[in-house]
């Protein structure tokens, strides 16, 4: 699982153990999503 800086754009493979980011400090980290493109049946 691939986590992200909010501030800096920073990328992490693992969650830091404190929540912040290892490198500005900052505290808002979210999980980064996959580029899967989703096909939908339309009709």
């Amino acid at each position: 699982m691939t986590y992200v800086c909010m501030k800096c754009g920073k990328e992490f493979n693992e969650l830091p153990p404190d929540m912040t980011c290892t490198y500005c400090g900052y505290k808002i980290i979210m999980k980064k999503s996959p580029p899967i493109a989703r096909k939908v049946k339309a009709e």
